[in-house]
C-alpha cells in the first residue's frame, strides 16, 4: 500500500512539472500585453537637450530662402518619461503633428490628458494602460489648444502640449 502511494504522489508531481513548464513556454512566447513596443518613426525636428521648463517647437523646419508649399508634412516629437519626470515637459507642435512618449523609468508610464484623474480635456489623448520601462505611446494632435497631461500612476508627475 505504501509503494501505491509514492507511486501516485511521483504521478502527481511529475504532471505539475509538466504542466508548469508549458505554462511557463507559453508566456515567454507571447508579448506582454500592457507593453507597447514600437519603433520610432524618422522625425523632422531636430533633437536638442532642453531644460524641463523649456518649450520645444516641432515641426518643419525650412531655412531662409526656401520655398514655402502648401502641403502640410506631419512630424512625431519624442518625449521622454524619466524618474525626473517628462522631458520636455512642455512642447509646441503643429496641428496634426504625433508626439511619442517614451517610457525610460523604472516604474510604470500611463499618459493621459487632465484633469487627473478623469480625463476629460481631451478625452482621446489617454493611453488607457500602463507600459513599463522600454514601452511607447504615440498621439496625433487633430484639435489646436493647450493639452496638459499627466502619469495617471504617478500624477505629480505632467506636462503640456501646446498645438497651434
Amino acid at each position: 500500500m505504501g509503494n501505491k502511494n509514492t507511486i501516485i504522489w511521483i504521478i502527481v508531481v511529475v504532471i505539475i512539472i509538466i504542466l508548469g513548464v508549458v505554462v511557463v513556454g507559453n508566456r515567454k512566447a507571447q508579448a506582454p500585453a500592457n507593453v507597447q513596443n514600437q519603433t520610432q518613426e524618422e522625425s523632422t525636428a531636430e533633437e536638442e537637450s532642453l531644460p524641463n521648463n523649456e518649450v520645444l517647437p516641432i515641426g518643419n523646419n525650412q531655412s531662409e530662402g526656401s520655398a514655402n508649399t502648401d502641403t502640410q508634412v506631419s512630424s512625431t516629437a519624442i518625449v521622454t518619461y524619466t524618474d525626473e519626470g517628462f522631458s520636455p515637459s512642455t512642447l509646441e507642435i503643429k496641428l496634426g503633428d504625433s508626439v511619442m512618449f517614451v517610457n525610460e523609468s523604472s516604474g510604470g508610464m500611463w499618459v493621459a490628458s487632465g484633469p487627473h484623474p478623469t480625463h476629460t480635456l481631451l478625452p482621446s489623448f489617454d493611453q488607457k494602460k500602463t507600459v513599463q520601462t522600454g514601452g511607447t505611446y504615440t498621439y496625433t494632435f487633430t484639435q489646436a489648444g493647450e493639452w496638459p497631461f499627466h502619469n495617471h500612476v504617478k500624477s505629480s508627475e505632467f506636462g503640456k502640449v501646446i498645438v497651434k
